[in-house]
């Protein structure tokens, strides 16, 4: 299995292979498939939030190896001499998500070649109030949105409810779904996906199709029966 760890709210020193880093509070983490690793809380007065991911070769197979090792004792080597990445909001680019309402903020993290499994992308995104991720649906990778922080409202197969920070959705293969930001602040989140085959991705943008279907019978290309 190959997984993804997010420090949130406070420094955290993390272990890969044998080099020990202090990262800062919004540090991503890549374990990929036979890695060594481990996180360990050195803020003697703080707890340490922090998620993560996994994504494994077979469905429902988990494995690790405990090497007895609590990382209360390591060298902490700078620069890390690992892979990791930042949520930094400057890195974010305007987008326009499954033709939904205006333009959030957006970035992919890690695509599928980072990974050896069948993870597809890790993405963090910005919904700015009024702004929506379109109602689409994939049919070969699942997706499970992680708000960080903000409220909103989620739609999965035309059942919509209110979501806030810390709630997970997942979005199941087939089905349809979509976010929209309805408060006054800013929604902050993360996509994890994977495939059911690695690289293979399709995909429906219900409003695209919708658009399309309404021009033609406005054209007469189809006739209401």
């Amino acid at each position: 299995m190959e997984e993804v760890f997010i420090v949130l709210n406070a420094p955290a020193e993390f272990t890969l292979n044998g080099h020990t880093s202090l990262l800062p509070p919004r540090s991503m983490v890549v374990c990929r498939k036979g890695d060594s690793h481990g996180i360990y809380n050195p803020n003697p007065d703080k707890s340490l939030d922090w998620l993560y991911c996994a994504v494994g070769m077979e469905r429902g197979v988990w494995d690790a190896i405990d090497f007895g090792n609590d990382l209360s004792h390591q060298t902490l080597e700078s620069p890390p001499q690992f892979f990791w990445t930042m949520l930094d909001r400057s890195l974010l680019k305007p987008d326009r998500a499954h033709e939904g309402k205006g333009e959030i903020l957006y970035r992919r993290c890690f695509n599928k070649d980072t990974f050896r499994t069948n993870w597809e992308f890790i993405d963090h995104c910005i919904l700015p109030p009024g702004t929506s991720i379109g109602y689409h649906q994939h049919n070969m990778i699942e997706e499970i949105y992680v708000l960080i922080s903000g409220k909103g409202r989620v739609t999965v197969n035309n059942v919509t409810w209110d979501v806030k920070a810390g709630d997970a959705i997942p979005c199941t293969s087939g089905d349809s779904h979509g976010i929209y930001n309805n408060s006054n602040d800013e929604i902050e989140l993360i996509n994890f996906s994977a495939a059911k085959e690695k690289g293979s991705r399709n995909e429906k943008d219900w409003a695209t199709i919708f658009q399309t279907v309404k021009k033609c019978f406005a054209s007469g290309a189809l006739r209401a029966s």
